[in-house]
């Protein structure tokens, strides 16, 4: 049975992060996007933590959606840490 990572820490640190030092005008910032899948890569660095997750679109084909993270310093900060993302676990962003 795959365990279902919880991530929401991550998705509040998301927008914070982007309004931080970044200009929005790159994000839609109008509502909320829940990715749910397969952790298929986690690239722990600066400026930003990068999670790639496998979904499955509605007519079932396989694709990857990478998600944009706070700082190695901030997702820490939040209580993450890199042992936690274990490649092909579930996760909910």
């Amino acid at each position: 049975m795959t365990k279902l990572l919880p991530l929401g820490g991550v998705g509040l640190l998301l927008s914070n992060s982007v309004l931080g030092h970044h200009s929005p005008a790159a994000f839609d910032i109008s509502g909320e996007v829940v990715i749910e899948g397969t952790l298929a890569q986690v690239d722990w660095t600066n400026p930003h933590v990068y999670l790639t997750v496998e979904t499955e679109s509605s007519d079932g084909q396989q694709r990857l959606q990478q998600v944009e993270a706070a700082s190695v310093a901030g997702v820490q900060s939040a209580g993450l840490k890199p042992e936690q993302l274990t490649i092909g676990s579930r996760v909910r962003v």
